[in-house]
């Protein structure tokens, strides 16, 4: 699938959910605005071989088959409503590492995946916050 017709598939999904605010920026990219402070924007950027799915500082590299852009939707879809959240972890105000987070039938949630940055600073205190989008309502 091209990232215009995947950029185009997700623009119509989205128009069902007015409140949602979504722009697209070129032809490749697609921005979904978070909705909350503490929620964070979605950033779909497609390309020939590969689309890359961006959840603040999070992101992913999805190649451009069936199956992989299904888990592309699926994961969008998740942040959108509030099934995913990013676990961001600080030192002294600079974010060095990211776990993504998935929440299962039971409530609880699960990491999924963690990206991280070389933090040489063992010394100070770690400082951890949430980042999740607060689910949209059909009717809104």
């Amino acid at each position: 699938m091209e990232g215009t017709e995947l950029i185009e598939i997700i623009s119509q999904e989205l128009n069902k959910y007015p409140h949602i605010t979504y722009y697209i920026s070129t032809l490749a990219k697609l921005t979904i605005k978070r909705n909350s402070i503490e929620g964070f924007d979605i950033v779909l950027e497609t390309g020939v071989r590969e689309n890359t799915l961006y959840f603040d500082s999070f992101h992913f590299h999805y190649e451009n088959d069936d199956r992989e852009t299904e888990e592309l939707f699926n994961q969008i879809v998740m942040a959108i409503f509030g099934y995913i959240r990013i676990k961001v972890f600080s030192k002294k105000g600079h974010e060095y590492k990211w776990q993504l987070q998935k929440l299962d039938k039971e409530g609880n949630w699960h990491d999924d995946a963690t990206m991280s940055i070389i933090n040489l600073d063992v010394f100070s205190e770690t400082e951890v916050k949430y980042l999740r989008n607060t689910p949209p309502s059909a009717e809104s």
